[in-house]
């Protein structure tokens, strides 16, 4: 659970307790039962929306960086049917070093790049939340003695 809870912001709460293996066909219908699941959600007023279905691809190892390579460096293809992912709207694709031996060098930089990104944007997040909290309990303070 340690070592997964990288992929889930180091929490070891948000790393899921169970996993299923499926098939090509059922991630696809997936697409189709999270917007089903999407829209009731909406509908309620006060529902909050706070996660959506995914589907997690874990490739691992050298033995699998062609499929890596297929699955993303190219468009949908019945030779590789991992590629049918792509369609997904809410696909997660994790990969260890190993797996990316067979990829384009800018695809490499291009994930990654994202992924600093996204660190970034977290950051800045966090810094807001912690100065609107500050602002809160000031302005709280304050309006609470006059």
């Amino acid at each position: 659970m340690i070592s997964k809870s990288r992929f889930f912001g180091n929490d070891i709460h948000a790393v899921p307790r169970m996993s299923l293996t499926v098939g090509v066909a059922t991630i696809l219908e997936a697409r189709e039962i999270g917007e089903l699941i999407l829209r009731s959600l909406r509908q309620c007023a006060s529902a909050k929306l706070t996660s959506f279905i995914t589907v997690v691809l874990i490739i691992t190892g050298q033995r699998k960086a062609l499929a890596l390579s297929k699955c993303i460096e190219e468009g949908v293809n019945h030779l590789w049917t991992v590629s049918a992912i792509q369609l997904h709207p809410w696909a997660l694709v994790c990969c260890d070093k190993d797996a990316t031996m067979e990829l384009r060098v800018k695809t490499v930089e291009y994930f990654k790049s994202i992924e600093v990104m996204q660190d970034e944007v977290e950051q800045y997040q966090e810094r807001e939340r912690k100065k609107l909290a500050m602002n809160g309990n000031t302005n709280g303070a304050t309006n609470g003695t006059s």
